[in-house]
C-alpha cells in the first residue's frame, strides 16, 4: 500500500484526502461552529437576493434576513466556548426539515457586510437555489459548505499540480486541520485561501520553470485576472502582486516591458479596490471602538512601541496560540488539537520545505532576499491590518491576531527553505537526500493520521459527555457480551 501511495501524483493524492476528509469535516462541524460562520451566511444570503451594498434600517447599515435564519444561527449559539455543552442531534432535524417562515428582521453589525463578493458567489448560488426550491437555511448552510469545498478543491489542485516546486508543500499546507476545517465552511477564508495559493503557485512557474521561456498575452491575463480575484476576497492579500517582480526581465521581452506591464497591473489592482470601496459607499460596519486615531498610527511609526506591542502581543496570547491557529485550532477558537501534533506538523512542513529536491529548478540570491522581505512585509501588514482595524485604543496588545491570516501567505514562507543541498559523501559514497522523493508514503499517512486525530478531537467536542477511553471500554465489553 505504501508503495501504490509513493507512485500517485501529489496533486491526485491531494484531490483524494482532501475530498474525503473535507466532507468528512464538513458533515461532523456542527452549523456555525466556523468562526463567524452565521456572519458569512448573511453575506451569503444578501448576494443571493442580488443586493451588494448594505440595507438600512433608520441610520444603520445591515441587511434584512428571513426570520427562520435568524432563529436557525440563533439555535447553535449555545455550543461556542463551552466544552461541557454537546450538540442536539434532534434540533438539527428539526432545523433541516422546516422551511423559510416569519417576516424578514433586521440585522446589524454584521463585519462581513463590507468584504468583497468574489468568496461568497458560489455558495450565494446554492442559496439561491435552495431558496428557490423552499429548502430550509440550514440546509442553505450545508449546500453552501458543499459548493466551498469543491471550489477550494478543485483551486488548490490546479495550485499543486501547476506549481514547478514544492508541491509536497502545497499539499501538507492544504491537508492542515485549520485549512481544510475552513475549506469546507461558509467561511471567506476557503476561497482566499485557494486563490491565494493559485496565485502564487502561477508566479513561482513564471518565475522558477525553466521551460517557461516567455510568458504570452493569456499569461498576463490569466494573472491579472488571478490579482483582481485576490482583490475581490481579501483586498490585503492582493499585495502579492509585488511578486511578480521575482519573474525575470527576460521572460517579458526586457527590463522596460517589465516595468510597464508592472505598472499596468497595479493600476489595473487599484481601479478595481478603490471601484469596490466607491460601490459600498463607505463603512458598513461598527468601527467606534477599534483604533483608528492618530495616536494608533503613531504608536505604528514609533519603532519601539510597535515592538512593544508585538512583545505584548505574544505574551498575551502565548506562542503556541499562534501556531495552533496556524495548524488545528478547531471550532470557534475553543477546540485545540494537542501541541505534539503541533509542533510534530510543522517540523513536517520545514522537513518537506528544506529536503524536497525533486524539482529541477534555481532560485536566484535576488529573488530570494526579495521573497524573504516581501514575507516578511505581507506578514507585518497582517498585524497592522488587525492592530487598527479590531483593537481598541488603548489596549496594549494587538487583538484579533489569528495564525489562520498566514495561511494564504504560507507557500511564500516555506520556499524561502527551498534549497538544492547537495548529496552527502561519506568515504567515498554517495548519499542521496531526497527524503521527500523516498518517503512521499510516510509523509502520506503522517497527514492522514494529523487529519484523524483532529477528527477524533472534533467529534470529542461536539457529540461526546465521557471521557473517550469510557467509549471504547463500552463497545469492548458490548463486544464480549455479544460474544459470550
Amino acid at each position: 500500500m505504501m508503495l501504490k501511495i509513493g507512485e500517485v501524483p501529489v496533486h491526485n493524492l491531494f484531490l483524494i484526502f482532501g475530498l474525503i476528509f473535507g466532507l468528512l469535516f464538513l458533515f461532523l462541524t456542527p452549523p456555525f461552529q466556523v468562526p463567524d460562520e452565521e456572519a458569512h451566511l448573511y453575506k451569503s444570503f444578501h448576494l443571493s437576493q442580488g443586493k451588494i451594498k448594505a440595507d438600512y434600517s433608520n441610520i444603520e447599515p445591515g441587511i434584512y434576513i428571513p426570520n427562520s435564519l435568524n432563529q436557525t444561527t440563533g439555535a447553535f449559539v449555545y455550543l461556542h466556548y463551552h466544552a461541557e455543552r454537546k450538540l442536539q442531534l434532534s434540533s438539527v432535524w428539526q432545523l433541516l426539515n422546516g422551511g423559510v417562515k416569519g417576516p424578514p428582521v433586521f440585522k446589524d453589525h454584521i463585519g462581513t457586510l463590507s468584504y468583497p463578493p468574489f468568496p461568497y458567489l458560489v455558495s450565494a448560488l446554492t442559496i439561491k437555489i435552495g431558496d428557490l426550491t423552499g429548502a430550509s437555511p440550514l440546509i442553505w448552510m450545508y449546500l453552501g459548505r458543499i459548493a466551498n469545498l469543491l471550489v477550494w478543491l478543485f483551486l488548490v489542485y490546479w495550485a499543486i499540480r501547476i506549481t514547478p516546486v514544492h508541491k509536497w508543500v502545497f499539499m501538507a499546507l492544504a491537508l492542515m486541520p485549520m485549512t481544510i476545517f475552513l475549506a469546507g465552511s461558509l467561511s471567506a477564508d476557503s476561497f482566499t485561501i485557494a486563490i491565494s495559493f493559485l496565485t502564487i503557485a502561477f508566479l513561482f512557474k513564471y518565475a522558477f520553470d525553466p521551460e517557461k521561456e516567455m510568458l504570452e498575452i493569456r499569461d498576463l491575463g490569466l494573472l491579472l485576472l488571478l490579482f483582481i480575484s485576490l482583490t475581490l476576497s481579501k483586498q490585503l492579500y492582493n499585495l502579492v502582486i509585488l511578486l511578480f517582480l521575482l519573474i525575470p526581465s527576460s521572460k517579458l521581452g526586457g527590463r522596460r516591458n517589465k516595468i510597464v506591464i508592472f505598472v499596468l497591473m497595479l493600476l489595473s489592482v487599484f481601479v478595481v479596490q478603490w471601484s469596490w470601496s466607491l460601490l459600498i459607499g463607505g463603512p458598513t460596519q461598527d468601527v467606534s471602538a477599534v483604533s483608528t486615531t492618530q495616536n494608533s498610527i503613531n504608536s505604528l511609526l514609533d519603532p519601539v512601541k510597535f515592538l512593544n506591542l508585538l512583545e505584548n502581543t505574544i505574551s498575551a496570547y502565548g506562542i503556541i496560540y499562534f501556531l495552533s491557529s496556524f495548524v488545528g485550532y478547531l471550532g470557534w477558537l475553543d477546540t485545540p488539537i494537542p501541541e505534539i501534533v503541533v509542533y510534530s506538523y510543522l517540523v513536517l512542513l520545514f522537513l518537506v520545505a528544506l529536503f524536497d529536491k525533486s524539482h529541477k529548478i534555481k532560485i536566484s540570491p535576488f529573488q530570494r532576499i526579495f521573497m524573504f522581505i516581501s514575507t516578511i512585509s505581507f506578514l507585518l501588514l497582517i498585524v497592522v491590518g488587525a492592530y487598527l482595524n479590531w483593537t481598541p485604543e488603548g489596549l496594549k496588545f494587538i487583538e484579533g491576531i489569528q495564525g489562520r491570516y498566514f495561511i494564504p501567505f504560507a507557500p511564500l514562507i516555506f520556499i524561502l527553505f527551498y534549497n538544492r543541498i547537495p548529496d552527502l559523501e561519506i568515504r567515498k559514497k554517495r548519499i542521496g537526500l531526497e527524503l521527500v522523493t523516498k518517503y512521499k508514503a510516510a509523509i502520506t499517512i503522517f497527514i492522514m493520521l494529523t487529519l484523524m486525530i483532529a477528527l477524533v478531537i472534533l467529534v470529542k467536542r461536539y457529540y461526546l459527555s465521557l471521557p473517550l477511553h469510557d467509549y471504547v471500554l463500552n463497545f469492548v465489553n458490548y463486544c464480549v457480551l455479544l460474544l459470550v
